[in-house]
């Protein structure tokens, strides 16, 4: 891989608080909109933790059906 794309990439993933808020991001943009202005409130990396905490635990049930199907006997 290239070296500056690897540094990008570790610097991208040691930012905690950059990774909850692009999480939030995507969780929360509407694909529909063609032109956005960002008005919303940045949320601290503690709310934001919580959040991503909740929100795993709301979809557990809907991730494992997509990613382990059952086995049947």
């Amino acid at each position: 891989m290239n070296p500056e794309i690897e540094t990008k990439i570790n610097e991208y993933l040691s930012d905690e608080a950059k990774l909850y808020q692009d999480w939030y991001t995507g969780l929360t943009q509407i694909e529909e909109a063609q032109y956005t202005k960002e008005v919303r409130v940045e949320l601290k990396l503690p709310a934001l933790k919580k959040m991503c905490d909740g929100w795993i635990e709301q979809q557990t049930p809907i991730i494992k059906d997509k990613f382990c199907p059952p086995y049947y006997d």
